[in-house]
């Protein structure tokens, strides 16, 4: 049973020696053979389903008006908290602001999908945005700017996150030290907002700079840019663009 067992999982890992044991060599069994004459990436029949690849040069105005909305709140919250401070107020402010980061770093995770006719991208919240394969006017790949001058960025950007960090951390600890002060001190919702865009201006250029190459897509009207973030996805997606 043991080797029976071992067996098993020998050909899970793909070993499978030879039988002949007078030429001491190893073949591979029929059922793992060699794939250097097949396509590694072995997508060109199948669709692509809602690859989480960064993209822009898509404006979907739901997101506008949802930001744009949230934001109008968030003034209008603000001040009156400003002027009549409770601690409703106060803890209105901080809800709208994490509100605000979480729905900016949601719709910075569109989804593409590629078949055979169409390409459609996908915003959380969002109706899809959906193009004709018929339509594309151009594709073609270029040096990933991001990727360059990222390296200068990422210290800037770690510059900013520490900056913030340290503010949001002083007062957050002057409120717990003095409780009766946050009548008269400034929201801390403030200095988070700032900490949190850092960080997410911060992750959003991470995820454009991970590859030197970006395939710009002109579809229509619009200019599609997708930043693959491996080789993989750099594959695929010429793959299933015809490149």
């Amino acid at each position: 049973m043991l080797v029976d067992i071992a067996d098993r999982m020998k050909r899970m890992m793909g070993w499978c020696p030879q039988q002949d044991f007078e030429s001491m060599q190893f073949q591979t069994c029929a059922t793992h053979a060699p794939s250097s004459n097949v396509n590694p990436i072995g997508v060109s029949s199948k669709p692509v389903e809602r690859m989480d690849v960064p993209l822009h040069g898509t404006v979907e105005c739901g997101g506008i008006l949802v930001i744009f909305a949230l934001y109008i709140f968030f003034m209008a919250i603000s001040l009156f908290d400003h002027l009549n401070r409770t601690f409703v107020t106060y803890l209105a402010v901080v809800l709208t602001i994490v509100a605000l980061i979480t729905i900016l770093f949601l719709l910075d995770h569109k989804k593409i999908t590629f078949d055979s006719e169409m390409i459609r991208i996908q915003t959380p919240f969002l109706k899809s945005n959906n193009f004709q394969m018929k339509d594309v006017t151009s594709v073609k790949t270029v040096d990933n700017i991001v990727y360059k001058h990222m390296r200068w960025a990422y210290i800037a950007y770690i510059a900013t996150i520490v900056f913030f960090g340290v503010k949001v951390t002083w007062d957050l600890y002057s409120l717990m030290a003095h409780h009766m002060v946050w009548k008269e001190s400034t929201n801390i919702g403030m200095s988070m907002l700032l900490f949190f865009v850092s960080i997410l201006l911060f992750y959003r250029s991470y995820r454009r700079s991970r590859y030197p190459k970006v395939i710009k897509i002109g579809v229509g009207d619009k200019n599609i840019t997708l930043s693959p973030r491996n080789e993989f996805e750099y594959d695929v997606l010429k793959e299933k663009l015809g490149q």
